[in-house]
C-alpha cells in the first residue's frame, strides 16, 4: 500500500473474523460478535430464564453490530467492577430522588438488584468457588 494507512473493516466472513475485507491483513484485537453464543450464556446462568430475554435484547441492542475491540488485550474484568459500581451509584441516587419526591425509597425489587450487586462484587473479588 506504498505508505498509506489501511483503515481496517471486518467483514462477515466466520472462516476469517480477524481478517481487514479491503487490505487482507489480520487485524488484531476486533473479533465478530456471536449473539446467539452471548444469549446461551445469559440464559444458562439465568436462574429465571423467562426474564433474560429482555435484558438480552438491550444489551444486544446497546452493543451494536460492529465487532468487539480489544478482545484479546482488553481488561473486561475492570469494565465489569466499574459499571458494578456506575449501578450502586445508580440505585443510591435513585432512592435520594425518591426521598426528595416524597416517594419514599427503593422498592422491594430495586433493593433486591442492590443487594445482588453486592453479591456480584463479592463474587469478581472472591474466586466463586467458596460456596
Amino acid at each position: 500500500m506504498n505508505g498509506v494507512r489501511c483503515e481496517h473493516s471486518i467483514g462477515d466472513n466466520p472462516r476469517r473474523p480477524t481478517t481487514c475485507i479491503k487490505c487482507g491483513r489480520e487485524v488484531s484485537g476486533r473479533w465478530i460478535r456471536d449473539k446467539r453464543r452471548e444469549a446461551n450464556l445469559v440464559y444458562r446462568a439465568s436462574k429465571k430464564p423467562e426474564f433474560s430475554a429482555s435484558l438480552i435484547a438491550l444489551a444486544q441492542m446497546r452493543a451494536g453490530d460492529k465487532p468487539v475491540r480489544g478482545l484479546a488485550s482488553r481488561n473486561f474484568r475492570l469494565e465489569v467492577i466499574e459499571e458494578l459500581a456506575d449501578a450502586v451509584n445508580y440505585l443510591c441516587w435513585m432512592d435520594d430522588q425518591k426521598a426528595l419526591q416524597k416517594l419514599g425509597g427503593l422498592n422491594a425489587g430495586e433493593l433486591a438488584a442492590l443487594h445482588h450487586l453486592t453479591e456480584a462484587w463479592r463474587w469478581l473479588h472472591s474466586s466463586g468457588d467458596d460456596e
